[in-house]
């Protein structure tokens, strides 16, 4: 990269602010977490299992 190329600035992902996960597939709340990791920021990153449709996802809670 020379100096005359920025890189292209990265759209943050939305955020939606929810009392309780749902799954993004079937909308159902049985949800369990497989594991739980915590990042620098104080934020929890859980890898979720939906026990409904089996779909696996990420939740992330502040």
């Amino acid at each position: 990269m020379n100096a005359s190329t920025k890189p292209a600035k990265r759209t943050p992902p939305p955020i939606v602010w929810v009392t309780r996960a749902r799954c993004p597939n079937c909308d159902s709340a049985d949800l369990q977490t497989r594991r739980s990791t915590q990042s620098a920021d104080g934020s929890t990153a859980r890898n979720t299992l939906c026990r409904e449709c089996g779909e696996t996802f990420l939740v992330v809670v502040e």
